[in-house]
């Protein structure tokens, strides 16, 4: 019979060989959720790494596993043990944003005994929207700006996207931000920076929470006169400020153009890198600019490494391709028939491999991505060719492990899309909420959004959207925190376009109907009151809100919403849709003058088309310089030589913008005679005739009164 004490032996014994086993392994990851490259993450999710045997909080901690959103700078959270300790979790702060990329970093701690830790590991996936769908309305702003990029990610952290836009304003470049909140974009007064941006991006360079923004100054000509990229940081309390300008390593003397840029951890130090990709005739292209740990960025050439040695390159893209847990990349190149997207596959320390052909063929493959399109958790890759308008989609097959390192294999041949006129931008989004990646792009001469629908890598239907004449980029996210995807479109002109996601079908409220002041009414009242009825909405439990536009004959604008000023609103907004009379009450005097009114509502989603637009006169001055003459008197400009059918002719001369009428008395010559269809204005003449009932020789008075409306 086994005793209770033996029992007790045996297992600890057990636990002690299983133990010293353990201890025995290398430390390796046995699993992590989300899986990498994982499209369709949920919002809630938690960051777990599963190892082979327990770790230490003092390996596994706050600044050893670093999580990053695209669209949301570093995340905060908190990390726990499993009760083995074979499990950290990271649980975030708050919930992720829709359609952000999010990148987990396990630092490398080159002091730690395991070779695990020594390296690092780094994998990615994505945040899906919790609803979608194939509907949009739109709804668009000037930026007062020539634009020439545009950016998107979380800079408020309120949990949805906002924008930043660069362009010019009088040859001058800038950098500006805006904020959508209750149907309008909030515009922050621009930051003017060193040239020419196209494009920028988003990422938090120096960790502090907050996005900062990296700018590829292409210049005005081909060849820039200064090829460089400038880094401006976002504070704590919103402002922009300016942070390094960097001349482009080997690109002096104008023979590069910088095309555009890739930012990510590239080297596992739990900093975000710049790898800059350049047009450039020196054919050293991809610049790897690492980070110092504070956000800044080496300047000297010796200290730039680099890669691709072509001068062709169009397009770069990070990612890991073939699950290796360090962040690779892709550059598409332009090439005759014979163009081609190179991969580069990432030791762990910023530096490449000899380059694998991705896709090949085509002209000039002007935006390239990866991304896993058909659910196998391995990235596909996607190219948009210029010249042939279509885009290139090659699946990956596999990963080959016999190769050092493992190598991604991926179609000899590409499928073709015929696609938008010239494409040169795209980004890839689950804009209906159906757990695949729906590669999006516009082109440089078509006016419109050209949206491919993906169902697990079939792309069997598209949508053509007509935006703005001639768009130069566009954003992916959720700008209204409905948890769904928008679209953001900018234009050169300055028209910025926003397509939001339109899940259930809902439609703008109809326009109000005005009441008073009436069509063309003329009124003294300097503090008019203004009326309408609240319009029906065809979604029947909206409440309404409303916005009132006063705007006077040379062009002033007055502005009144009840979202910002609720009182001068009665009842007070928000309304129940078709409930009844509006009363607005001016609040300050408006001054004399001819306006238009209109009236729009907003029902917390769409504002709805504006009101017919009334005329009003506020015209408070009596008439004034009122005389009387009679230049065709027949002597001493008085006398009327009278006949029985004589008429007596007065020149009237007066100062009334709205006149009604004009009466003319007299004593002894009968009346009072009166006068319609008078001309206002300052200083008027207008001759005014009567026929006198007395002909008796002698003087008789005459007088005149104006009398205005």
């Amino acid at each position: 019979m086994i005793t209770k004490s033996e029992i007790s032996r045996v297992a600890s014994l057990i636990l002690f060989l299983f133990c010293l086993n353990a201890s025995a392994q290398s430390l390796k990851i046995v699993a992590v959720e989300p899986l990498p490259n994982r499209v369709n993450v949920t919002r809630d999710a938690d960051i777990r790494l599963e190892f082979n045997k327990a770790v230490s909080s003092s390996w596994i901690h706050s600044n050893s596993l670093i999580v990053f959103g695209e669209k949301s700078g570093q995340i905060k959270g908190d990390i726990s043990f499993s009760e083995n300790h074979f499990a950290a979790i990271f649980h975030p702060q708050r919930p992720f944003i829709v359609g952000d990329r999010i990148t987990v970093v396990l630092v490398r701690q080159p002091n730690l005994p395991e070779d695990l830790l020594k390296k690092g590991y780094i994998w990615e996936f994505n945040i899906a929207p919790e609803t979608g769908g194939k509907e949009y309305f739109s709804l668009q702003f000037d930026a007062s700006m020539r634009l020439t990029s545009l950016s998107a990610a979380d800079f408020d952290q309120d949990g949805c996207v906002d924008l930043a836009m660069a362009g010019s304003i009088d040859d001058k470049e800038f950098l500006r931000l805006a904020f959508y909140q209750n149907g309008q974009l909030h515009f922050r007064d621009p930051v003017q920076v060193p040239d020419r941006v196209r494009p920028f991006y988003c990422g938090d360079l120096n960790r502090d929470g907050f996005s900062d923004f990296v700018l590829v100054h292409r210049g005005r000509q081909k060849f820039s006169i200064e090829p460089r990229i400038s880094i401006y940081y976002l504070s704590a309390d919103g402002n922009l400020v300016a942070g390094q300008t960097i001349d482009l390593a080997f690109s002096r003397l104008g023979v590069a153009e910088p095309r555009a840029a890739a930012i990510n951890d590239f080297n596992g130090d739990g900093y975000l890198d710049i790898i800059v990709m350049t047009l450039n005739s020196t054919r050293k292209s991809a610049l790897v600019y690492l980070n110092d740990g504070t956000g800044k960025f080496p300047e000297d050439d010796d200290k730039i490494e680099w890669f691709d040695n072509s001068s062709t390159a169009q397009s770069i893209f990070a990612r890991d391709l073939n699950n290796s847990g360090f962040i690779d990349i892709g550059i598409g190149h332009s090439g005759g028939l014979n163009a081609s997207v190179n991969l580069y596959l990432n030791n762990g320390t910023a530096t490449f491999s000899n380059p694998l052909l991705g896709i090949r063929g085509g002209r000039d493959l002007e935006m390239s991505n990866a991304m896993d399109l058909n659910g196998d958790l391995i990235p596909d890759l996607l190219s948009a060719d210029y010249d042939l308008h279509q885009l290139f989609v090659s699946f990956c097959e596999g990963i080959d492990g016999s190769k050092s390192p493992p190598s991604p294999i991926y179609q000899i041949n590409s499928t073709k899309f015929n696609t938008v006129l010239h494409p040169n931008w795209m980004e890839l989004g689950d804009l209906d909420a159906d757990g695949d990646m729906d590669p999006v792009l516009t082109g440089s001469k078509q006016a419109d959004i050209w949206i491919m629908w993906n169902e697990q890598g079939s792309f069997a239907s598209s949508s053509q959207i007509a935006v703005s004449p001639q768009p130069t980029n566009f954003v992916i996210g959720d700008l209204n925190s409905d948890h769904s995807l928008d679209i953001v479109v900018a234009d050169t002109t300055g028209l910025i376009t926003v397509l939001f996601n339109n899940i259930d079908g809902f439609q703008a409220p109809y326009a109000p109907n005005l009441l008073q002041p009436a069509d063309l009414a003329l009124s003294n009242n300097h503090y008019p009151v203004f009326q309408w009825l609240t319009p029906a909405d065809i979604n029947p439990q909206d409440s309404l809100h409303f916005r009132l536009t006063i705007q006077d004959a040379d062009g002033k604008r007055h502005v009144f919403d009840s979202m910002s000023q609720p009182a001068l609103f009665s009842p007070t907004p928000p309304v129940i849709q078709g409930g009844g009379l509006i009363t607005f009450t001016m609040p300050d005097s408006l001054p004399d003058h001819d306006y238009t009114w209109f009236v729009e509502a907003f029902d917390l989603l769409f504002w709805g088309q504006p009101s017919e637009s009334w005329r009003f006169t506020i015209d408070s001055q009596p008439p004034a310089q009122v005389s009387i003459a009679f230049p065709d008197a027949d002597y001493d400009g008085e006398w009327f030589a009278i006949q029985g059918d004589s008429l007596i002719s007065a020149e009237v001369t007066y100062t009334e913008l709205h006149p009604l009428q004009a009466e003319i008395s007299t004593v002894g010559l009968g009346g009072p005679f009166y006068y319609n269809d008078l001309l206002g204005g300052n200083n008027v003449k207008q001759t005014l005739s009567f026929l006198p009932t007395h002909s008796a020789d002698g003087k008789f008075p005459i007088t005149v009164k104006i009398i205005d409306r």
